[in-house]
């Protein structure tokens, strides 16, 4: 028996969408494009491995659940990280990317550390969080390279937003629609506006 139905499914949407994405953009023109498709792969493993923590929680060991958990934030916390360089790659100069990806990765580096020993979903949020912001600001003070595609990028960011506001008030629309569940809804929009702004990085 599937603990919860709706959250699993959603899940599952939010991971084959991101591994289309990341499909569509492997074997891209640039460097930038070939990051942000290792970055919706990432985030459709943590999808899958979410759903399926979600889905099987109560006949799984907590050995197993564990496991699953682990990788979930592990896989988010690698999508964040590689969306953020692909965008430095896209966006700003060598120099530039190269010191702001070695940063986010000694950052990455230490989120994993922390999350060895923590399991609550905040700090997947806050991790995912500040890498968001990171690419906000790069987006916004490069804006005039690739507009569109920046723009793109901003509006994913600021509907993941939503969807952090949204997991984090626990308001349940439904009975059997709770605030994950719409959470993944308006992260499958996110995804969707950045992989549109990601096609359009030079």
């Amino acid at each position: 028996m599937i603990a919860e139905p709706m959250t699993a499914l959603t899940d599952l949407i939010l991971c084959v969408l991101s591994l289309t994405f990341g499909i569509r953009l492997r074997g891209g023109k640039s460097r930038a494009l070939s990051l942000w498709s290792f970055a919706f792969l990432a985030s459709g493993l943590g999808s899958l491995t979410g759903g399926l923590y979600h889905a099987f929680q109560p006949v799984l060991s907590p050995l197993l659940l564990l496991i699953l958990w682990k990788i979930t934030a592990a896989a988010v916390g690698a999508a964040g990280l590689l969306l953020f360089c692909g965008s430095t790659q896209g966006l700003a100069s060598q120099r530039m990317a190269r010191a702001t990806s070695i940063a986010a990765s000694v950052l990455f580096v230490t989120y994993l550390a922390w999350m060895t020993t923590h399991d609550e979903f905040i700090y997947i949020i806050v991790f995912y969080g500040l890498l968001m912001l990171a690419t906000l600001v790069i987006c916004t003070a490069r804006y005039r390279i690739a507009p569109r595609a920046c723009a793109l990028i901003i509006s994913g960011i600021a509907i993941a937003a939503l969807a952090a506001v949204v997991q984090a008030s626990h308001i349940d629309p439904f009975t059997h629609f709770n605030h994950n569940d719409l959470y993944h809804v308006i992260q499958m929009v996110s995804l969707y506006v950045m992989y549109r702004g990601a096609r359009e990085l030079p």
